[in-house]
């Protein structure tokens, strides 16, 4: 692209031009919300204003059959789908679980428009948009200190709802606004029918985060909009790159978010189902419902990169979804029945628990005998690797109540999952849910993970993408193949692949460090993978365990044997189990890869995988 002053960033990751034109866009939604005394209208026409940024704006609708629309406004756009109601309210309180304006209750007003957006997300998740990109907002002219939320219905002053809205920002693509509004014009038709005009932007991309609570408190303190505080929602919004494909499903998966289960529920599927992606979506639409939701798995960093994946997800409900591992919620609820001072080692001790499943096995009876109960439901990621002590402490806490337990698990990655949830004392009766399709990785990809897996698992996810051919060498010393290694990051760095896209993975921690010291120098920043503090986009090195729940563009393994990719070892001279749970390790590394996979093998017999 040629390079000119239209093209030129401001030092904060946007161009002048989408400076420029973020910056008209919030003079002009200060201007008219100013220019519009208080009225039913005033917040209509002033999100009109955001039509440059891709939005359209549905008024005077009705809805499919000639009922009322339910709410004054449907907003689409790359921020999701807002239903604005407005209302004239004053004193607006919410006790007890009511709403009340003026000494009348309106809670069941707010329940008819929840009941609205329910059915809106239940239609636009047969398109692919999960529930949470639709918000339900009452927009009060009289009350606009007022932040409550009913029902998932949020009750904010306008000048709030118009921040809220602004520093949405890209959650979705151009395409997929257009997909979303298609179907949304289907629900809600015109009162008067003819052409309809639709205004888009080329410039909607996707990618940003919606703004939390507080930013939306501090841009709308009074009743009036600062454009320089809008700007900076703006903006925000743009800067702002989550994991691309978070807020887009496909339609059996945005489904699967919203389904009603009458009591525990089991989803599986291989790596790159989404099942992971499933969990969080599914988090966000509960705790939107009302209570806490607990996001579990089997381990720390796991749990660390569901809670990152999480922030770009639903960030306004940070206080609402826990993200904790098996163990150390144990260690929690140890502590807060007085059985456990964290302070004290030996209190830990005298419970005969020095390890993760001593904490688990300790806290188990501690909540069948007290009935603690400190969420609403719990969705455990990973459960094919939660052991059976651990599954009946998630049981414990939230029983066969309906949308209690939701276990996300990947039968190719251990014990069979009813088999396990069978042993804890589970019944997922007919809630069970198969995913077949491997969004992530391409069918040269899969080929090489499918080889390494036994056959006795049956069907595997088939592949939406192809791409290049996977690299597979073989390495008689470690110096050899360790040049090798740094030869393809060159080539990747070379080619413009993103650092921070690229992992590099062994089997085991000293293969890890081995490859950390073979990178020293290498002309690109390198941090562990479990590094969570490194601040610069980098090439992350570590093992195939620190890597469950991640992904990355281009996957090089390396540390790994040779007689992994050849056949079983005779099981009288090597352990048949020891080797099976390497060459599924092997796979598990092999399937954190979008685009690109480089696998770099010392020793034995030349590789013949993904024949």
């Amino acid at each position: 692209m040629p390079t000119g002053m239209a093209h030129d960033t401001d030092g904060r990751g946007l161009t002048v031009e989408e400076h420029a034109r973020l910056a008209g866009v919030g003079a002009q939604l200060a201007r008219a919300f100013a220019a519009s005394g208080a009225s039913e209208r005033r917040l209509t026409r002033t999100l009109i204003e955001l039509e440059p940024l891709g939005y359209t704006l549905l008024a005077d609708r009705r809805r499919a059959g000639g009922a009322p629309a339910g709410v004054d406004a449907v907003l689409v756009g790359p921020g999701g789908v807002f239903l604005l109601d407005v209302r004239d309210w004053s004193e607006v309180a919410v006790r007890e679980g009511r709403v009340l304006h003026d000494g009348a209750d309106a809670s069941d007003e707010i329940a008819r428009i929840a009941d609205l957006a329910y059915l809106v997300q239940g239609e636009l998740a047969d398109v692919g948009l999960p529930a949470g990109e639709v918000h339900a907002l009452i927009a009060l002219l009289r009350a606009p200190e007022v932040r409550a939320e009913l029902y998932g219905v949020r009750l904010l002053g306008e000048a709030a709802v118009v921040a809220l809205v602004a520093g949405a920002g890209a959650r979705l693509s151009a395409v997929q606004v257009a997909t979303v509004r298609a179907r949304l014009e289907q629900l809600f038709p015109p009162v008067i029918t003819g052409p309809i005009g639709v205004i888009g932007s080329p410039h909607a991309t996707a990618g940003a985060l919606l703004p939390s609570r507080e930013s939306a408190r501090a841009v709308a303190a009074t009743d009036g909009l600062d454009p320089a505080r809008l700007l900076d929602l703006l903006e925000h919004g743009m800067r702002a790159r989550p994991e691309p494909g978070t807020a887009f499903l496909d339609a059996r998966q945005a489904r699967l978010v919203r389904r009603d289960a009458e009591g525990p529920a089991l989803v599986v599927g291989g790596s790159g189902t989404g099942k992971s992606l499933i969990g969080l979506h599914r988090a966000a639409h509960l705790a939107r419902g009302g209570g806490r939701v607990l996001v579990t798995g089997p381990s720390g960093p796991l749990v660390r990169s569901l809670a990152a994946r999480f922030a770009t997800i639903a960030p306004d409900l940070g206080e609402w979804v826990v993200f904790r591992s098996v163990a150390a919620l144990a260690g929690d609820l140890l502590t807060r029945t007085g059985e456990r001072d964290p302070a004290d080692e030996a209190t830990l001790a005298a419970h005969g628990v020095a390890d993760p499943d001593g904490l688990i096995a300790a806290a188990l009876p501690l909540v069948r005998s007290t009935g603690i109960a400190p969420f609403a439901a719990i969705v455990v990621d990973e459960a094919h690797d939660v052991g059976p002590h651990a599954l009946r402490l998630l049981h414990a806490l939230v029983g066969d109540r309906p949308d209690g337990l939701l276990l996300l698990a990947d039968p190719s990655r251990g014990p069979r999952a009813g088999e396990a949830l069978a042993e804890a004392g589970i019944a997922v009766a007919d809630r069970v849910a198969e995913l077949d399709v491997d969004y992530r990785g391409t069918a040269q990809i899969l080929a090489v993970v499918e080889s390494l897996l036994p056959a006795t698992l049956g069907a595997r996810p088939r592949a939406v993408r192809s791409g290049e051919p996977p690299v597979l060498l073989r390495f008689a010393h470690r110096a050899e193949r360790d040049t090798a290694l740094r030869a393809r990051l060159d080539n990747l760095l070379a080619a413009g692949a993103d650092p921070a896209g690229i992992a590099v993975l062994a089997l085991e921690l000293d293969g890890a460090r081995e490859a950390m010291v073979a990178l020293a120098g290498l002309g690109a920043p390198v941090a562990p993978l479990a590094d969570e503090s490194a601040g610069e986009p980098a090439i992350r090195v570590g093992t195939v365990a620190s890597a469950v729940g991640r992904e990355f563009g281009q996957v090089l393994v390396t540390g790994a044997p040779a007689a992994l990719l050849g056949p079983a070892p005779d099981p009288s001279r090597d352990p048949l189990d020891a080797w099976a749970r390497a060459r599924r390790d092997l796979a598990v590394a092999a399937s954190r890869a979008r685009d690109g996979l480089w696998i770099g093998v010392l020793d034995g017999p030349p590789p013949a995988l993904g024949a």
